[in-house]
């Protein structure tokens, strides 16, 4: 019995020794530098990847033109990245904060449509009813500015109702 346990330790032991030594060849074989990096030119991240960080870095710069171009690059020249749902969520985003409120509308909509079960429909969903309250804060007429109360009230509403739990 002794024997076996002694023949069973050695070989956890020779095991564990061939487990390390496997892993750290193809550890090895991994890190190779210069291409090599499953088609991009980065190494680690893709072309759509790069230029949805650009982007990303942009917006949240407040450089909302530059961003909005990247974003709708990224759209028409990666129609099948990872990143199209966040592109387009985002380029809404940049004519809600360019202050172009119909077509960002028209964007949210669109958005909500296409990418329903994207992480963002709630926000495009908020945005949509909010876009009509940022909008009536610059009219200096009470006859344009209560319609775009009216219609923040109702869009943010049917919001709370959609995402309640929601903050």
């Amino acid at each position: 019995m002794k024997k076996r346990l002694a023949l069973g330790a050695g070989f956890d032991f020779a095991k564990i020794i061939t487990f390390s030594v496997l892993f750290l060849i193809f550890s090895l074989t991994g890190c190779s530098s210069g291409g090599g990096g499953g088609g991009t030119s980065n190494g680690s991240q893709s072309q759509d990847a790069i230029l949805y960080q650009q982007a990303l870095d942009k917006y949240q710069a407040g450089n909302y033109t530059q961003a909005l171009t990247d974003f709708q690059a990224l759209v028409a020249q990666y129609a099948n990245s990872i990143y199209v749902d966040n592109s387009q969520y985002y380029t809404a985003r940049c004519h809600h904060e360019l202050q172009d409120f119909d077509t960002a509308r028209s964007e949210y909509v669109t958005f909500t449509v296409n990418y329903a079960t994207s992480n963002y429909v709630d926000n495009a969903v908020f945005y949509h009813g909010k876009s009509y309250y940022d909008e009536a804060q610059l009219q200096t007429n009470a006859q344009t500015e209560f319609p775009l109360l009216q219609s923040a009230i109702t869009q943010l509403q049917e919001y709370t109702l959609s995402y309640p739990t929601e903050s």
